[in-house]
C-alpha cells in the first residue's frame, strides 16, 4: 500500500507518496504517466499534462512489491491524480529603454488565460489588469511581472523576461 497527498492541482503538480507496504524487498512504482521507479524508497513525483488538448489529465499510479521469495503483489491507488492545465504567461513590449517618463506599451500573449495581472515595476503590487496596458516609467531599472490565470484557477507567473531601463533626461543649462 501507499498513500498520496496533494493529488489534485495545477501542473506541474508535485505529489507526495508514502509507502506503507510490509514484508517486501523491492518495489516498482508505476506513476501512471508512463514513468516508473524501481527502488527501495520513494517520496514524490511531479506530474504535468502531456496531451495539451485536455483541460485536465487523470493519472492512476500502481505499486508492485516483491518479497524475498520473489512473490509479487500489486496495489492500485484509491485516489486518482488529477492535474489541471495551467496557462502559459507571455507578453511583448514595444521598447525596453528610453528617457524617464518612458512610455511602454505591453501586449498580453498568454495562452489559456482568462484574466491577467501586471506588476509593471516588480515591486509586488498589482498595477493593472488589462490585456494591452501602457505604463510610464520613472528613472531606474524595472522587471515587469505578468500573472496569467485560467478559468480553472491555475496560474502562471512570468518574471524577468525584459529588463526595462529608463534613463534620467539630460539637464540643459548655459552660462551667458
Amino acid at each position: 500500500r501507499f498513500t498520496i497527498s496533494n493529488f489534485v492541482g495545477c501542473e506541474k503538480l508535485t505529489v507526495k507518496y508514502a509507502n506503507q507496504s510490509k514484508y517486501f524487498n523491492r518495489f516498482y512504482l508505476e506513476y501512471g504517466d508512463g514513468t516508473y521507479l524501481d527502488s527501495i524508497n520513494f517520496n514524490k513525483h511531479t506530474y504535468q499534462i502531456y496531451d495539451r488538448s485536455l483541460a485536465q489529465q487523470v493519472f492512476k499510479p500502481r505499486l508492485f512489491v516483491v518479497d524475498s521469495l520473489g512473490c509479487l503483489a500489486m496495489y492500485k491507488a484509491k485516489d486518482s491524480i488529477v492535474v489541471k492545465r495551467s496557462p502559459n504567461a507571455n507578453y511583448s513590449i514595444d521598447r525596453d529603454t528610453g528617457c524617464s517618463a518612458l512610455k511602454i506599451s505591453f501586449k498580453n500573449l498568454s495562452l489559456g488565460s482568462q484574466t491577467v495581472k501586471w506588476d509593471f515595476d516588480g515591486d509586488g503590487r498589482i498595477d493593472n489588469n488589462s490585456d494591452a496596458p501602457q505604463y510610464f516609467y520613472p528613472t531606474g531599472n524595472f522587471k515587469p511581472v505578468l500573472i496569467a490565470r485560467a478559468a480553472n484557477g491555475c496560474e502562471d507567473t512570468l518574471r524577468n523576461k525584459f529588463n526595462i531601463k529608463a534613463y534620467a533626461p539630460p539637464v540643459a543649462s548655459f552660462v551667458a
